[in-house]
């Protein structure tokens, strides 16, 4: 600023060309970074948008997991049920005493194997 305040105090009034250079580079300068800030938002831009098709590709793959986990937990309900049903006839076959009893347990334990593997093969 010294120097500036220098050649102005040492300027002649026929010199007014520096004034014309020095607004000339100031609004080249201005240019250029106006260039600069342009080119920066447009990769920002680019970054953006890259961002959110990420978020909407992470978004589509959890509402496929949450119907994934939804119907692997109605499943699980639907086995307790039949296997609660099953613990229930078995108490009562267990409480008679005829000998077919044990038919029936060892047909139930069957069907329980069978149901078992059905619902692991899902």
């Amino acid at each position: 600023t010294t120097h500036a305040m220098h050649r102005t105090i040492n300027r002649s009034p026929n010199t007014g060309g520096d004034d014309d250079d020095f607004y000339q580079q100031g609004s080249e300068t201005q240019r250029l970074l106006a260039n600069e800030q342009d080119e920066t938002l447009r990769h920002l831009a680019t970054s953006v948008d890259r961002v959110q098709g990420l978020a909407l590709r992470i978004n589509e793959e959890l509402a496929a997991q949450n119907e994934v986990i939804d119907d692997i937990d109605t499943e699980v309900d639907r086995t307790e049920n039949k296997v609660a049903s099953l613990h229930t006839s078995l108490k009562r076959l267990a409480n008679d005493k005829d000998r077919g009893k044990y038919c029936a347990i060892v047909c139930l334990i069957i069907l329980l194997i069978v149901l078992i593997c059905l619902v692991l093969e899902d």
